[in-house]
């Protein structure tokens, strides 16, 4: 069972990142009650919730990203980009 939660968590982290939130929709879709609230699950669905709602600071702070993020990463509104995309 826990490895079923990393592996899922895991693909709800890549389909996030790489902008497939349709994909990302359809696999939350599929998740039982119980796993929504596990931890390596809960991490990509908080994370996709901050980055819809605009909430950046949010999702530096879950991610241990220090202030000012400068140069090295920077999180695109999906509204300038077509899609949310980190750069390094």
């Amino acid at each position: 069972m826990e490895t079923r939660r990393l592996v899922m968590g895991l693909q709800l982290m890549h389909l996030l990142v790489e902008a497939r939130l349709a994909d990302f929709h359809c696999c939350v879709e599929t998740l039982l009650a119980e796993d929504a609230t596990h931890p390596l699950i809960a991490y990509p669905l908080k994370l996709e919730a901050y980055l819809l709602e605009g909430r950046y600071n949010k999702v530096r702070r879950k991610l241990g990203l220090a202030y000012p993020m400068g140069k090295a990463v920077q999180i695109i509104p999906p509204q300038e980009k077509g899609g949310l995309s980190f750069h390094r």
